[in-house]
């Protein structure tokens, strides 16, 4: 009898679907597995490629979700279910709320279930643990901390298995949530090796757009933890001396930080720099991919949290050398030297990075070395069997 694995993530996001489709190679030889990618209904769940796998089933939308998705894996009998869960994996944010009650119904069927946690809402400051700033829910802080615990308690606690993108997070797991170490596994975000073949009409859109310009991109979700309003004013700061340079702004907008998206087109136009920052607000594969290739520098001004950067991976694909703040993420990530730290509440100094690394190209060069190391150390053959490693372990 095959061995079924269940993906399920109801964002599709790319790392997911990197490695879903790595996965599928490596067992294409191997009669006794078969892989299924699961997701929602909702429009905003989209394949990030091209061409979509044959065996990706949608079965829910954002209301019903825990009965739909228990139905289909009670009737399915998976070998292995394996979640890629954050807050609105599955919906809206309260929809977040019943994913314990559908871990503990999956019992019911005998199934082994493996976790992958993008954030567990924490972060690390003078090495104490504390709940992350901008949590968009109405609730006081000391009664956001024991939900907040609880929660993730309850989540890993139904898990058989626990992967996360860094050492950092799975500190914070041990140390703040005291899950068991051993049922942590950590397993960095795939990087591919190939660039992707761009439009030449994509390409030349966006010279156009950008009238030929150097540019420096900040790509990532739109949030007030990603810093996206420290891009905007440092680049103010510093946008005479970079008369040839402009800053674009893209990412996924999230319901829960509407306002937070329209402060910033606010301050593009109270800061007069409509014609030096240029804000994309959602942008598909290709476009990025495009940006990424095309820019001069990236930017991520990220405020303190553990959580891990799919969009810091393209960065990394595309040797883009890159100004990160100094949190734990991006020091795990590049060490020392991979990159320019700078403090994530200090505009000016985040403004005399942008200065130096667009105007240093030896600077550039040496960091762009850095990032092709590294990039290669996270191919998605590596992640993907790695993957593959704790599925044959779990099911011993």
């Amino acid at each position: 009898m095959k061995k079924k694995i269940f993906f399920i993530d109801g964002l599709i996001n790319i790392s997911a679907a990197q490695t879903f489709l790595f996965l599928q190679k490596i067992i294409s030889d191997k009669k006794d597995f078969e892989l299924f990618f699961i997701s929602s209904k909702n429009d905003e769940a989209k394949w990030p490629y091209t061409q979509k796998p044959h065996n990706l089933i949608r079965i829910w939308d954002s209301v019903s979700y825990v009965r739909n998705l228990f139905s289909f894996l009670k009737n399915n009998k998976p070998s292995v279910i394996h979640f890629f869960f954050e807050l609105r994996t599955f919906g809206t944010l309260k929809s977040a709320i019943k994913f314990p009650f559908l871990l503990i119904l999956l019992k019911i069927i005998n199934t082994k279930i493996i976790l992958t946690m993008y954030n567990p809402f924490i972060f690390r400051k003078e090495n104490s643990w504390q709940v992350i700033d901008n949590i968009p829910f109405n609730i006081p802080t000391f009664i956001m901390k024991v939900l907040i615990h609880l929660y993730v308690k309850s989540i890993c606690g139904s898990s058989h298995k626990i992967i996360v993108e860094n050492n950092i997070v799975k500190s914070g797991l041990v140390e703040y949530f005291d899950i068991t170490s051993d049922k942590i596994t950590v397993i960095n975000n795939a990087v591919p090796q190939d660039k992707r073949v761009i439009l030449t009409t994509t390409r030349e859109k966006y010279y156009d757009k950008f009238s030929n310009k150097k540019i420096i991109l900040c790509f990532g979700v739109i949030s007030p933890r990603k810093g996206q309003s420290n891009a905007i004013k440092a680049f103010k700061i510093i946008k005479d001396k970079l008369p040839n340079h402009i800053l674009v702004i893209g990412g996924r907008r999230t319901p829960e930080f509407q306002l937070y998206e329209k402060s910033l087109l606010n301050t593009i136009a109270e800061l007069n720099l409509q014609k030096k920052v240029f804000y994309l607000g959602e942008i598909d594969e290709d476009e990025v991919n495009v940006l990424f290739e095309i820019s001069d520098i990236a930017l991520f001004p990220y405020h303190p949290a553990i959580y891990g950067s799919g969009a810091f991976s393209f960065a990394l694909q595309y040797e883009k050398p890159s100004i990160v703040t100094s949190i734990d993420t991006f020091k795990e990530i590049l060490g020392d030297h991979g990159g320019i730290f700078v403090d994530p509440n200090d505009d000016d100094q985040l403004a005399e990075a942008i200065f130096k690394l667009s105007t240093d190209l030896k600077l550039r060069e040496e960091i762009m070395g850095n990032m092709k190391a590294i990039s290669k150390s996270r191919s998605c053959d590596t992640v993907a069997s790695k993957h593959f490693e704790i599925y044959q372990q779990i099911l011993k």
